[in-house]
């Protein structure tokens, strides 16, 4: 079987940071938002008027307690047996704490990523690779018109579409079954590159 080169968000990918952040916002702000509300990436919109929502991502500690969403580490080792090389690649802008936060993250949560399988920036799509499985829109877009020969893929949330990525599988709600959808669709590109190679 060939062997792809497989990047992996870990925000909304791997861990469950939007449901969270909703919750802390709700109680701060006697506030009622879904993640069925965020239909757009940039939650700033859905937020009440004056209110910093993108702070939450700028508290000490934010990221390092999110939970793995349901499926992501089972799949994110399946992808691992199989044989990928597959390497997390995750933004860390927002927050100069947040690198080392994510760090510890997945040193827990995912003891079978090596240190040197991490990368950490914000010019994803400068990332040479055959799939890339990320929840937002624009950095799918980017990464796709830099590598028109891969595949981009994500969990659906209501912010992201078909037309960003080549492939969506439902859906944030079930995490635990779009992981495994996933997982088959990359082993029947491999089936389909070995037999474009034969």
């Amino acid at each position: 079987m060939r062997k792809f080169t497989i990047f992996v968000d870990m925000d909304s990918t791997l861990a469950d940071m939007l449901q969270p952040l909703l919750d802390e916002y709700n109680y701060d702000y006697e506030d009622t938002l879904r993640v069925d509300d965020i239909v757009e990436f940039d939650i700033k919109k859905f937020a009440k008027p004056g209110v910093d929502i993108e702070s939450y991502f700028k508290k000490d500690g934010f990221f390092e307690k999110l939970k793995p969403l349901p499926g992501a580490i089972e799949g994110l080792e399946a992808l691992v047996r199989a044989g990928h090389e597959v390497i997390v690649a995750s933004s860390h802008s927002v927050n100069p704490n947040s690198a080392a936060e994510k760090l510890r993250w997945l040193k827990e949560h995912t003891p079978f990523i090596g240190h040197s399988d991490v990368m950490l920036g914000v010019k994803k799509h400068k990332l040479r690779g055959d799939v890339f499985i990320d929840d937002a829109p624009h950095q799918a877009a980017r990464w796709l018109r830099e590598n028109p020969d891969g595949v981009t893929m994500s969990i659906k949330w209501p912010y992201n579409n078909v037309s960003t990525h080549t492939a969506i599988f439902n859906d944030w709600r079930n995490p635990d079954m779009a992981w495994p959808l996933m997982i088959d669709y990359i082993a029947l590109l491999t089936q389909r590159a070995e037999r474009e190679v034969v």
